[in-house]
């Protein structure tokens, strides 16, 4: 075998490496090509069964209703109640004045003007803007008015206040210790003892 002939077989045999290579370097670009086309199609596609809204449209939106609820006002409604319609009346007429960002005297006016003495959206709206105020318990008994029921432990006293609203009865559990406010709670299953144990839905 001559120089030319093994020198000819050499190159034939780099030139058949290079194609191999370039061909798997090809197909692992365009496999990685076709995963993320397959990832943008999937998000465009999750975007396309979306609600598409510029944030303050969001910040508009007051209230959202399940199912059951809107089955529940329709129901009530159509039964042309004059206390049930006057119940919707007050949980829209809430919805469209309250504000999230109020400060606290803007909702204690509210509740003043629109609710007292009774406890229902309004007085909801007051305990939430004393989460994490510490007030002392003479001032809080002033803002919320007399508790249904109060139960003392060591340095810390638990007051119980009804709130009726459209849908049942809440339970708000207001926590003071050492004379000062330290936590508002909401309670379904019933009033909780000085130790401060209850079912807790919110913080």
């Amino acid at each position: 075998m001559t120089k030319r002939s093994i020198a000819f077989r050499v190159l034939r045999g780099v030139t058949i490496i290079a194609a191999v290579m370039l061909i798997l370097v090809m197909w692992s670009e365009n496999h990685v090509l076709k995963e993320q086309n397959q990832g943008m199609l999937s998000v465009v596609s999750n975007q396309q069964n979306s609600i598409s809204m510029p944030l303050p449209e969001w910040e508009k939106i007051k209230v959202t209703f399940r199912t059951a609820e809107c089955q529940q006002i329709c129901a009530d409604l159509d039964s042309k109640d004059p206390v049930k319609l006057e119940q919707w009346r007050k949980y829209f007429r809430h919805a469209v004045e309250t504000d999230r960002r109020a400060t606290f005297q803007q909702r204690l006016n509210l509740y003043n003007t629109r609710e007292r003495p009774e406890r229902s959206l309004y007085f909801v709206d007051l305990l939430s803007g004393l989460m994490g105020t510490p007030v002392p318990v003479t001032n809080l008994i002033v803002y919320l008015g007399e508790p249904d029921s109060t139960s003392n432990g060591p340095g810390r006293t638990v007051f119980v206040y009804r709130i009726d609203v459209v849908t049942g009865r809440v339970i708000a559990i207001v926590r003071a210790t050492n004379d000062i406010l330290s936590d508002v709670d909401f309670d379904l299953a019933g009033p909780p003892t000085a130790s401060g144990q209850s079912k807790h839905l919110s913080n």
